[in-house]
Order: structure tokens, then sequence, then C-alpha cells
């Protein structure tokens, strides 16, 4: 007997802006926390601006996906991409539509059926530009594309981003 199993993926975003002076004024040794750290930490402060958003799974996730079930060597979630294009994303996509800044994940962690990640733009990063894009990379797999609330990005600024793919049987 034969049994088929459709698994579907969902994968969403979470990005928060912070105001660099209110965060080192209510959080202690803010200047010599790491980017982990901080991410955490932002938590607790309020953000001054807050979105979520479904992201567009990619050709490159599933294939990224199939392989490391197939048992080949494939490469770990590394990086988090920012630009801004507010086209819409589709699944066919290879690249963000204007990447202004790609960061390496502060923090990659599994829980069952879920991997969560975090990356963080400090107030050195990606200044002057309108955030509306955001890509996971597993080193040059573009894995997924989502559209954001625009987010102008400064040097009082910074800005947290939290993906989520989960994995669900259908």
């Amino acid at each position: 007997m034969t049994v088929f199993a459709q698994v579907g993926v969902e994968c969403n975003v979470a990005v928060a802006s912070y105001d660099v002076g209110l965060a080192s004024a209510v959080i202690d040794a803010w200047d010599d926390l790491p980017d982990r750290a901080r991410i955490a930490a932002l938590r607790r402060v309020p953000p001054e601006q807050f979105s979520l958003a479904r992201n567009t799974t990619c050709v490159e996730l599933h294939e990224w996906a199939v392989d490391g079930l197939c048992g080949k060597d494939t490469p770990a979630l590394s990086e988090m991409a920012v630009g801004t294009n507010g086209t819409t994303p589709a699944e066919t996509d290879r690249s963000l539509g204007n990447e202004v800044a790609r960061i390496p994940l502060s923090s990659i962690e599994g829980n069952g059926d879920e991997v969560l990640t975090a990356a963080y733009l400090d107030e050195g990063e990606a200044n002057g530009n309108t955030l509306q894009e955001i890509g996971l990379y597993a080193d040059d797999r573009f894995l997924n594309h989502a559209s954001i609330s625009p987010v102008d990005k400064d040097a009082s600024t910074t800005v947290t981003i939290e993906v989520s793919i989960s994995f669900t049987a259908l």
C-alpha cells in the first residue's frame, strides 16, 4: 500500500523598528550587547513600528528542502537581506528586487516543525533607505521573499527581523 502525504510550508515575518536613543536609555549596557542579546532586550521596548507579513516561499527553498531530505549536503541558513523594492514577491524570485543590505542571522532555532530565525540591522546599516522587502538566504540560495510595511531606516533607528518557517501536514 502506498501512502501519500502532503506537507504545507508557511513563512511569516515580523519586522520592528526602534529608536536607538530610547533603546540605549532603557536597556543596560546597550552598547556592549551582541546582536542576539539586543533582539531579546528590544522585545521589552515598545517599537516605533511593527508589522507582520506572510512570506512567499521561493523555488530555491523547495529545492533546498528536497536536497536535505535526500541526504545531499545543503548549506545552513545564513543571512537576511533587506531591500527597497515594493513589488509583489513571486515563487520564481531568485533575489530581492533591490537589495541594499545583507546581514548575518543573529539566531537560528529549530522548534519541532518550525524554524525561527532573527536578524538585527544596527544604526549604521541600510541608512537612507525605505525598506520594503526581505529575503532569507542559505549561502547563495534565496529561500523566501516578503513585502513588508515600509520602514524608513536612518542612523537613529534599529530594526529587528524575525522569520518563521513552519511545516504542517495537509
